[in-house]
């Protein structure tokens, strides 16, 4: 099992650390770690690839990639279909995880389908150490009315040697 494709282990201790147990998650992208979320966590993941979904104890909703905008603009693939997003997400959550599509697909039309999101008040976008994931972060801050609350960086690294960085994400009362 390649534990590179999950959120680093300071990710989940971020979250034990600052969202109560029993509280509602919306993930973008599942897999292995979905399982350790759903431990604690009322967990609902946005999973494009069929092959993903039940493989853990989650509420999953299966959202195809489609062409958008704000991904053609920046040359990525596509994001989530909006259409299977609309009726399936819960109407709040205390946390959102962008932790996918896969960085070869995009993450950047997340910000054309802001209005589609479930009420929340912390993200924490995973990946930051890569320059798409870097600028969805300073996006989702201007669109959200967000401040990075902070950067981390893991102990597990890339193949270049450099660390995997995730950010957390708080909106402003």
């Amino acid at each position: 099992m390649d534990f590179n494709w999950m959120l680093p282990p300071e990710a989940f201790e971020w979250i034990e650390s600052n969202i109560p147990e029993g509280s509602r998650i919306l993930e973008f992208g599942s897999g292995h770690g979905s399982e350790r979320l759903a431990r604690r966590y009322d967990v609902w993941s946005v999973e494009h690839d069929e092959e993903w979904l039940g493989i853990t104890p989650v509420n999953y909703v299966h959202a195809p990639i489609v062409d958008n905008e704000a991904s053609s603009a920046v040359g990525e693939i596509g994001w989530y279909d909006p259409s299977a997003l609309q009726e399936s997400l819960p109407e709040s959550v205390a946390l959102i995880i962008v932790d996918g599509p896969p960085g070869s697909i995009g993450r950047t039309g997340l910000i054309a389908h802001i209005d589609l999101l479930p009420a929340t008040e912390q993200f924490l976008i995973d990946d930051v150490d890569r320059e798409a994931e870097e600028s969805l972060l300073a996006a989702l801050a201007t669109y959200t009315d967000a401040e990075v609350m902070d950067t981390y960086s893991s102990a597990l690294c890339r193949t270049d040697g450099s660390p995997r960085q995730f950010a957390v994400l708080k909106l402003k009362r």
